[in-house]
């Protein structure tokens, strides 16, 4: 089953309503500890907590490795290999089998390993509890200075995984809530820049926009983790976001949205701000969950997750980076969502000098790849009578593409939407979905072959706008193709493209009258007829091919 996948949301809407039926009003969002006011540099721009060091990272809490702590001292700065040569995990399996069935008498995993070897029976790890519920000491360990060396040095793996386990945890919900994040996706008319509704009333389908949302937040906690725990944590994190709430917060619940409630653009953006703190309240549970020594939705119990010594040097995470990378990626995908719900594209294939005959394209949104060049295109409609004939509407910018690039978009550019579109289709052509994303994702986090440290908003994917190669007719003669030169137009008054016959190319590099109509179905002007208002009804042009059907030769 493709991770957060349309049928995974099915059992989210048919188990877990109370995920979709949270409006968090602003006391509850502060009371929760999370910023109520969007970042003084602009709504998304340079987002960021006041708590973070001066090196920007948040570190799981450490053990002060003191050469004076005896024998201890010398296991205190173990690794990975320490912990296979000591066979920490079997150790780990034989303790857990002596103690599981005291789990629930003890308060769980945690309570029960620091009661053993710290003496210490308030040591849960747990979210919400005291700030030190989960430290190990510098040097003072009682329980532990008659265990045998291979006691203990194992039962300190453990103890020390542990607790950068929870740290992991605890940065991860510092970066995301104290961030502003949230706050910024709640500014009321932020959505309507990118989207522009000519009757005003249009409605969007929620699903798209909860599968979107949701699975980043789980996505980004497993790219904050060690890379032996990332695909386990994007896949259990999927799964908590539908289990939702944590720290024993409560919702007053209402009625479940069903699966394609429709939504009003100007909804957008408190749905998402409500959608991030669910999202983030369920993935955080996953904390309490492996400290109760309990299995987290079907990736394992906390031996899973300790495995191999993941977490055993483990330095945390950089809130700074999480935080930017964060709020980038859900504006891009966001920006994604509603671009795909207007009649906008992508089309090129060209020459990147514009020299193929097929018309120019507008320079303020082009990218030239492997000597062809792409323009982003949005059809901004309006009725009446234009040119002398009944024609609705213009080429143009998509809304809020011309904001891109600076101000509260500084991080998300025209040419992003493009690269990403493209590396989309390149992968699925139109058919590039969001279980696409998270599948492809998956599999390299599953291979060790994911490295997101250059990725940004022109990552594969996170942009899908439809694609349409009309590299072909450069080829082709004007009787061939009528209207060849206006294919490709800039923005802007009296800019009408004309596409008398099937014009986009398919896997094969051929023109295709159904990979064409595919294209207009995906970019909503199937059945729209302005982009043949010129074109002559001869055997070489037909007006409506798309509805009758035309023979091409390319």
């Amino acid at each position: 089953m493709p991770l957060c996948s349309r049928s995974v949301l099915a059992i989210l809407f048919t188990f877990a309503p109370q995920l979709l039926a949270i409006p968090l009003d602003i006391k509850e969002i502060t009371d929760l500890g999370v910023a109520s006011t969007a970042s003084p540099h602009g709504t998304f721009g340079n987002l960021s907590n006041p708590e973070i060091s001066a090196t920007g990272v948040v570190a799981s809490q450490s053990i002060n490795q003191a050469p004076e702590c005896g024998a201890i001292g010398s296991y205190l700065r173990d690794t990975p290999k320490e912990w296979a040569a000591a066979r920490t995990d079997a150790w780990l399996d034989e303790w857990w089998h002596d103690n599981q069935a005291g789990f629930n008498r003890t308060g769980g995993f945690a309570q029960s390993l620091g009661w053993e070897y710290l003496r210490d029976p308030l040591w849960t790890c747990r979210v919400g509890g005291n700030s030190d519920d989960c430290d190990v000491p510098a040097c003072n360990f009682p329980a532990m200075t008659n265990l045998s060396k291979t006691n203990m040095q194992a039962s300190l793996h453990v103890l020390q995984s542990t607790q950068n386990l929870h740290g992991y945890y605890m940065a991860m919900q510092s970066a995301l809530k104290g961030s502003g994040i949230a706050a910024a996706f709640g500014v009321s008319d932020w959505a309507w820049n990118f989207y522009k509704d000519k009757n005003a009333i249009s409605k969007i389908s929620l699903k798209e926009l909860v599968n979107m949302a949701t699975t980043m937040v789980a996505f980004f906690a497993a790219w904050a983790a060690p890379l032996a725990n990332s695909l386990k944590i994007l896949v259990g994190g999927c799964s908590a976001i539908m289990a939702g709430g944590f720290n024993g917060v409560k919702y007053k619940l209402q009625e479940p949205l069903a699966n394609d409630t429709p939504l009003k653009a100007a909804e957008i953006a408190g749905k998402l701000q409500t959608l991030f703190h669910d999202s983030l309240l369920g993935l955080i549970n996953a904390n309490d969950i492996l400290m109760a020594g309990g299995n987290f939705n079907g990736t394992g119990d906390i031996r899973d997750y300790l495995a191999k010594g993941a977490y055993l040097n483990y330095t945390g995470i950089d809130e700074a980076q999480v935080i930017a990378r964060y709020s980038t990626l859900l504006l891009s995908t966001t920006i994604n969502f509603l671009y795909k719900e207007q009649k906008v594209w992508i089309m090129g294939g060209g020459p990147c000098d514009d020299s193929g005959g097929i018309g120019k394209g507008p320079q303020e949104a082009k990218v030239c790849r492997n000597g062809k060049a792409w323009y982003l295109y949005f059809w901004k409609e309006f009725g009446g009578i234009h040119l002398g004939k009944k024609q609705w509407g213009i080429a143009d910018s998509p809304p809020g593409a011309a904001d891109l690039g600076s101000g509260n978009y500084a991080n998300v550019s025209i040419q992003d939407i493009i690269n990403s579109s493209l590396d989309a289709h390149e992968v699925a052509g139109l058919n590039y979905t969001w279980e696409t994303f998270l599948s492809r994702t998956a599999n390299q986090l599953k291979e060790g072959s994911f490295d997101p440290t250059h990725l940004g908003p022109s990552w594969e994917g996170l942009f899908s706008i439809p694609v349409c190669d009309v590299g072909p007719i450069v080829n082709m003669t004007d009787r061939n193709f009528n209207k060849k030169g206006v294919v490709l137009t800039p923005y802007g008054a009296n800019q009408v493209p004309q596409w008398c016959k099937p014009m986009c190319a398919n896997s094969t590099g051929h023109l295709d009258r159904q990979t064409s109509i595919d294209f207009l179905n995906a970019t909503k002007m199937l059945g729209f007829d302005s982009f043949t208002a010129y074109c002559p009804q001869t055997s070489m042009a037909w007006p409506h091919w798309y509805r009758y059907g035309v023979d091409v030769h390319d």
